[in-house]
């Protein structure tokens, strides 16, 4: 089986990581620290000394970038705050402290902002120090538990940038070509941007380009492949599919995440502000899976079941429907977006009408101007004979 696509390089970027470290340890924290999170992630990379109810199975490269950043972080934020260079030595005070700082501003992220959520951070420090009480507890040493009161729930709402419908047609308008395509594949599809969209071939979309197969194989865990039909981007897919004319088994979309990201937010920014939106998050900051969002807002007042929703966008849980969504509707108009959408149909062929009429004129001036330079041609030939007659 193929390997799936993998937009953010997630293995790569893993496998160089560990090879920088090898010899070195992990730069900026004390050896001690780089030794306790080396060993602890070539267990969740083997998938040894894993805590209860935790799936019994190694971690993917993605998990493992994510938990090499967060307790990188601990570490050193740990050292900064209460000198402590050894994680396994914090108190549990110490532990929700440092959590009610991160929450509360005090301790930023990187770029100046507060971090949104701490609940990610809880998560994985309970999952380090479950890895420690249980090599530990195999060498017959009790551990306490100091991550026993940590809040470690999921949210159950999201944040992220919604568009009214009137909104969306005006950046459709403002878009690219292919970007464009891309936001209303993904409106319409319901497809998770970017591995999955990324992932797509030419050999799953129906030749009428009516349907989207989203294969078993390029589905994140916990989802399922499914074939969604396409209401209002038919057209331009087959459009773009026509210019790229890519072969059956060639991916259809071929473009940097983070690229498309920073031009989508671009734009935003450019025709709305930094405002914020219904969803919680300013129009500058619109990324591709805002577009995910927005479908499930749109696609929960289309479809009549729940069912049919977790159907489309691949869902086991109902619950996703209200975290993705947060039940945000446009009531601007009684349009769905399927009816607003499906007018860029016809601009796009009356635009197609009109490059046919503009290149015909073109070869019609060209064909006048070669008849021209053949009746010059003509003419001079007719000249220079009658000279010669002359001549004679």
């Amino acid at each position: 089986m193929e390997e799936k696509r993998d937009p953010y390089k997630h293995k790569e970027r893993w496998l160089e990581w560990k090879q920088e470290v090898q010899d070195k340890g992990i730069e900026g924290i004390s050896k001690v620290n780089s030794d306790r999170i080396l060993a602890y992630l070539n267990d969740m990379e083997l998938g040894l000394n894993l805590g209860k109810g935790c799936p019994k199975e190694p971690r993917k490269p993605s998990r493992l970038n994510d938990l090499k950043g967060k307790m990188t972080f601990f570490s050193k934020i740990f050292e900064q705050k209460f000198s402590i260079t050894d994680l396994t030595q914090v108190t549990e005070t110490q532990l929700h402290m440092l959590l009610k700082d991160m929450r509360d501003g005090v301790i930023k992220k990187r770029n100046g902002e507060k971090f949104q959520d701490t609940k990610t951070f809880a998560r994985d420090f309970k999952a380090f120090w479950n890895w420690w009480m249980k090599i530990n507890r195999k060498n017959k040493i009790i551990i306490e538990d100091i991550t026993e009161d940590l809040n470690t729930r999921p949210k159950e709402k999201s944040t992220f940038v919604f568009l009214k419908k009137r909104e969306i047609k005006r950046l459709s308008d403002d878009l690219n070509f292919t970007n464009r395509t891309i936001m209303h594949f993904a409106l319409d599809s319901c497809i998770r941007p970017p591995t999955e969209l990324m992932n797509l071939k030419k050999n799953d979309i129906t030749e009428d380009f009516k349907e989207v197969h989203i294969r078993d194989e390029i589905v994140k865990k916990g989802s399922f492949g499914r074939t969604n039909k396409l209401f209002f981007s038919s057209y331009l897919l087959s459009e773009y599919i026509q210019r790229k004319n890519p072969k059956p088994d060639d991916f259809i979309f071929n473009f940097c995440p983070a690229s498309v990201n920073k031009y989508l937010g671009r734009h935003a920014k450019k025709l709305f502000g930094t405002k914020m939106t219904k969803g919680g998050k300013p129009y500058h900051k619109l990324t591709l899976y805002d577009f995910r969002h927005m479908a499930c807002c749109y696609w929960s007042k289309i479809l009549d079941k729940d069912i049919e929703i977790m159907k489309r966008f691949g869902w086991k849980q109902s619950n996703k429907i209200r975290y993705y969504s947060n039940f945000i509707d446009d009531d601007e108009d009684e349009y769905n977006l399927i009816t607003y959408l499906s007018g860029d149909k016809y601009e796009l062929e009356e635009k197609k009408k009109s490059d046919q009429i503009i290149n015909l004129q073109k070869e019609m001036f060209e064909m006048k101007q070669q008849i021209s330079d053949m009746t010059n041609l003509i003419r001079s030939s007719f000249t220079n004979m009658n000279h010669i007659q002359e001549v004679r």
